[in-house]
């Protein structure tokens, strides 16, 4: 029979490379956000009003535009989108979204790609004959990104999301989260050290289910043998 040690060993490298295939299977499609949750309808849309948000900084390339949008009941509106470089204003994409949609869900407008490593602005045109409104929270983007409507600045900011059509697993997204937490940790933390911490939490995780599974595998005790009667004790006749 296989030793203990050696069985241990062999579980914990099949469980880290389980861990490894669940990464590799995990898709996501978002690219990157604002960071702003959707709770409430922030940011009316009269008819022809423009929402733009920026300066915005594109950590990744992007192929969609997502927002919340509540159409007071009825019909959703068509909308325009428009990213534009924001030092050079020059236009980088653009998409529309048909009227029609649903009351107080997400939608996504197809842009065409953009490319990561890029200082952004994105522009939100109601074209219908109706109000709308867009969801998000109160100044809640990362400074100095704000929004506006037709050039007024706004104390609140779109929940915005930013989608990729192909989506990636989570061992390819992991260099980049890895630089990402990196850029907002302190000073002194390199990337080494996270991906020291998390391949030390990977065999942590495997070495917990291998040492469950072999106790789980090991044959249980023998049943303990009736104990004898105590010399001088009586004896039923």
């Amino acid at each position: 029979m296989r030793r203990p040690s050696t069985l241990a060993f062999v579980l914990v490298v099949l469980a880290a490379g389980s861990l490894c295939l669940a990464g590799s299977l995990v898709k996501r499609s978002g690219s990157f956000s604002l960071g702003v949750v959707p709770s409430t309808p922030v940011l009316e849309l009269r008819p022809d009003a423009t929402l733009c948000q920026g300066p915005i900084d594109a950590v990744d390339a992007f192929d969609r535009v997502a927002l919340k949008i509540g159409t007071f009941m009825r019909p959703g509106q068509p909308l325009d989108v428009l990213v534009r470089d924001a030092r050079t204003r020059a236009a980088l994409a653009r998409g529309s979204l048909p009227g029609g949609y649903a009351d107080n869900r997400e939608q996504t407008v197809a842009v065409g790609r953009v490319g990561a490593s890029r200082l952004i602005r994105v522009c939100v045109t109601n074209r219908g004959s109706r109000r709308i409104v867009a969801y998000g929270s109160g100044s809640a983007a990362h400074v100095p990104s704000r929004a506006t409507i037709d050039g007024k600045a706004r104390d609140a900011d779109p929940a915005l999301r930013f989608l990729r059509d192909r989506p990636r697993s989570l061992l390819e997204l992991a260099p980049a989260m890895v630089q990402r937490a990196t850029l907002f940790g302190p000073s002194w933390l390199a990337p080494w050290m996270l991906w020291s911490l998390l391949a030390a939490v990977t065999l942590a995780v495997a070495g917990l289910l291998s040492v469950a599974l072999v106790r789980a595998a090991q044959p249980s005790g023998t049943p303990a043998a009736p104990a004898q009667q105590q010399a001088g004790a009586p004896v039923d006749a």
